[in-house]
């Protein structure tokens, strides 16, 4: 075992120190790669340490260089040795992260880390969090706590009813949205019919005076209605909201502002949705709001 978890990381090492000249395109075709991983199912085992020598000399070629800092495809980025040093040891370790019951360690360092994250972004003490797997389950999880918190003000319990019968939702988002958006309204039964376009200004900010026409009236009169459909606003970048909380800029590209509209709260003055905080916008800095 020691010998073989010795081979990978050699081959991992090679690979750290070779990305700045790698390509960051795949330079072998789908075929050629199909040919070398396509081998017929052997009839006995392999020796560990050839199976991770074959992995890296088939999948050559096929790596895109999503880690480099030349690579502008999409947002995934790099990551520090000590943090791929710390995956290793996940990896190793191999907990089961269901409850602090199951894995003590891994539930405190979840929540070390969400107190940090609290305090880094100004976000409320009593703020909660949750971690996820990557921007599919943050869309999902987001709009899945959107669409409790509205149908739950309607009085609508959506986890014990289902959805039949509920009252319908509606997101607003911007042209320029994610396309996870629409497999999260698929899956959380919301569908895509509930998707509405809005303008956005020249930074591709969703503009709240483009909301204005697609809501029903005063907060008051959305609270009473039952002909006004609950939404969710989805914005690709950030809101310019009065009152913002303390902000600490982060490295990135591109951001994520979500938060429930028409939620039955007092709308903040002048901006037509029910935020309780955000931050000022910074050009091509992440941005994150509660609601």
């Amino acid at each position: 075992m020691v010998n073989v978890l010795s081979v990978a990381a050699n081959h991992a090492a090679r690979y750290l120190e070779e990305m700045p000249s790698r390509p960051i395109a795949a330079t072998a075709s789908f075929a050629e790669l199909r040919r070398r991983l396509g081998k017929a199912l052997p009839e006995t085992g392999v020796d560990a340490a050839t199976v991770i020598d074959e992995l890296v000399r088939d999948t050559d070629g096929g790596l895109i260089g999503s880690t480099n800092g030349r690579f502008f495809g999409w947002v995934i980025g790099g990551t520090l040795p000590v943090a791929i040093a710390a995956d290793w040891l996940t990896s190793t370790w191999d907990q089961n992260a269901a409850s602090n019951l199951t894995a003590p360690a891994e539930a405190v360092v979840e929540d070390v880390c969400g107190e940090w994250m609290k305090e880094l972004l100004g976000l409320p003490k009593a703020s909660s969090f949750a971690f996820v797997t990557g921007c599919q389950m943050a869309h999902t999880t987001a709009l899945a706590a959107a669409r409790h918190k509205l149908l739950r003000d309607r009085g609508w319990d959506v986890e014990a009813a289902g959805l039949a019968g509920a009252p319908q939702l509606r997101i607003f988002t911007t042209e320029n949205r994610h396309e996870s958006i629409l497999r999260s309204a698929r899956l959380l039964g919301v569908g895509t019919d509930a998707i509405q376009y809005v303008g956005t200004d020249n930074m591709g900010r969703l503009r709240p005076a483009a909301l204005a026409p697609k809501r029903c009236g005063s907060w008051r009169q959305r609270r009473r209605s039952s002909g006004c459909r609950p939404a969710i606003s989805i914005s690709a970048c950030s809101i310019p909201f009065p009152k913002p909380v303390r902000w600490r800029a982060m490295p990135g590209r591109g951001c994520m502002s979500m938060a429930p509209s028409a939620c039955g709260r007092r709308p903040a003055r002048g901006t037509g949705t029910c935020w309780r905080a955000s931050s000022r916008p910074i050009p091509g800095r992440p941005t994150v709001t509660s609601g």
